[in-house]
């Protein structure tokens, strides 16, 4: 498992360096416009200071980090970051997130197993139907909460729910 995943991060970071080196900075400022929030101006100022100031370390712990995950190999092509400097980066932290991903969810998949085994089935229906029961409980507070508190139409936008 963690050999594919080292491979798939690795290889998908390759592709987005290709892309942004072919697409530049032109490609960046677009998916600004898309997607204001996580990939404006400001942010992609930021990104840009932190490649800057940190090279390839931003490329190796970007791997850890969820937006920058996404959007290390496309600012490093952009930025015209040598592909072998990027690609010894991308390999390692690669490497290191997928294999201490791994790590982590079998270890605590082992924990749970013995956890777990010490529980009769009732017991394990009873916890079930206790966080079914609090998880609808917290919903509905929050829609009530939601539905009480004043809000200005003109400043929010419609997004479609998973409901609709």
């Amino acid at each position: 498992m963690a050999i594919g995943a080292a491979a798939g991060a690795i290889v998908g970071d390759s592709i987005g360096y290709y892309i942004g080196r072919r697409g530049g900075r032109a490609l960046l400022e677009k998916l600004g416009r898309k997607f204001p929030k996580h990939m404006g101006p400001p942010q992609l100022a930021q990104a840009e200071r932190v490649f800057t100031k940190w090279g390839a370390w931003a490329v190796f712990f970007g791997r850890f980090v969820a937006l920058l995950r996404i959007f290390a190999g496309p600012l490093a092509g952009s930025m015209k970051m040598p592909y072998p400097r990027f690609l010894i980066a991308n390999a390692a932290g690669g490497i290191c997130w997928a294999f201490g991903t791994t790590f982590l969810i079998f270890s605590l998949g082992q924990v749970a197993e013995q956890w777990l085994s010490r529980f009769s089935w009732a017991a394990l229906a009873i916890a079930l139907l206790a966080g079914v029961v609090s998880t609808m409980y917290l919903r509905h507070r929050a829609a009530k909460l939601h539905a009480a508190s004043p809000v200005d139409d003109a400043s929010v936008t419609h997004e479609p729910s998973h409901s609709e």
